[in-house]
């Protein structure tokens, strides 16, 4: 009784390799067609005089070619099954190819919705930070104005503020949506506290002035 024996699993493979070997296969495959082709030819120019004479030397090179032919028919069979399994290993390395792509790909798009997560997070919070410090800008502008400040009044902040704000915006994701300024015209919150507190400080110094002992 023929004992039937059961073939391990091969090991999947790369797409370049498997690509590679039905290449091959089928190479292979088109030299054993031309080969039978040609004995094919073989076998018709001897066919005559093997018929006409059975036991001559034409008819023992009719059977080897027809032996031949029949060894050339399997191992194209043989070819054709070796091509389809190829191609199956193919598909499936490509399957799988695609799948580590796949994979890859959600590994990547997992660290950029961490970032996005992140960021819009981050935004919130400098948003937080700007309606605060807006805030204090106005209350702290209105205590300097009660204490004799007449610069900057609260027109000024609002109208240069709107500026510098609009500057910083139009230079965010979402820069279309906000009126562009003039590159002469851009102005930013450090440049306007900056000038605003020398002319303020200067005022400080005068008034003063007069209470500051005399050098001795």
């Amino acid at each position: 009784m023929t004992m039937l024996t059961t073939t391990k699993p091969s090991k999947p493979t790369t797409v370049a390799i498997s690509e590679q070997m039905l290449a091959r296969f089928e190479r292979d495959r088109s030299k054993l067609v031309e080969q039978r082709a040609a004995l094919t030819q073989r076998r018709s120019a001897v066919a005559f005089d093997a018929h006409a004479e059975p036991n001559g030397p034409a008819a023992k090179l009719l059977d080897d070619l027809i032996e031949d032919d029949g060894e050339l028919q399997a191992r194209i069979v043989s070819a054709d099954d070796a091509i389809a399994e190829a191609r199956r290993r193919l598909e499936r390395a490509r399957a799988a190819e695609a799948r580590q792509q796949e994979r890859e790909k959600a590994k990547a798009l997992r660290l950029a919705l961490a970032r996005f997560v992140d960021a819009g997070k981050g935004c919130d919070s400098a948003l937080e930070v700007l309606i605060a410090c807006s805030a204090a800008m106005r209350d702290s502008l209105t205590q300097m104005n009660r204490c004799g400040a007449t610069h900057p009044s609260h027109a000024q902040l609002d109208a240069l503020g709107a500026i510098a704000l609009r500057t910083a915006l139009t230079q965010t994701a979402w820069n279309r949506y906000f009126e562009r300024t003039a590159p002469g015209e851009r102005k930013t919150f450090a440049a306007l506290v900056a000038a605003w507190s020398t002319m303020v400080e200067r005022n400080i110094q005068q008034r003063l002035g007069s209470d500051e002992p005399e050098a001795a």
